[in-house]
């Protein structure tokens, strides 16, 4: 593994249908996950060169400065695959909810 790594790190109300979106819908493979008791939970999944980090809100505000209680706003994520049909595929496939797709994905070309 090169030195340091990226993550994208987040707070969810829901955590267990978070887990399941991106282990079941997703089929991301986990890479470590963690259940410390109270509201100290995690999971961290693989996700092309980098990791995606799902951690169980806490219900009080008072676990700041750990926890911004603001709402996301202006982020997004990208996951990079080799086949997008196929990602496309495999998503629908497990029940995922597409509501919209960005972009004709025939159109998309390997670089």
């Amino acid at each position: 593994m090169p030195e340091g790594q990226f993550r994208f790190t987040y707070f969810t109300q829901d955590y267990e249908t978070t887990v399941a979106f991106y282990r079941d819908g997703m089929a991301l493979p986990i890479a470590g996950s963690w259940d410390r008791g109270g509201e100290d939970k995690g999971t961290l999944f693989a996700a092309a060169s980098g990791f995606i980090e799902v951690l169980m809100r806490p219900a009080s505000d008072d676990a700041e400065p750990l926890f911004d209680p603001r709402p996301p706003q202006g982020a997004f994520m990208v996951i990079e695959v080799d086949d997008v049909e196929q990602a496309y595929r495999r998503a629908v496939g497990n029940g995922l909810p597409i509501e919209k797709v960005a972009w004709p994905t025939s159109q998309l070309v390997p670089n």
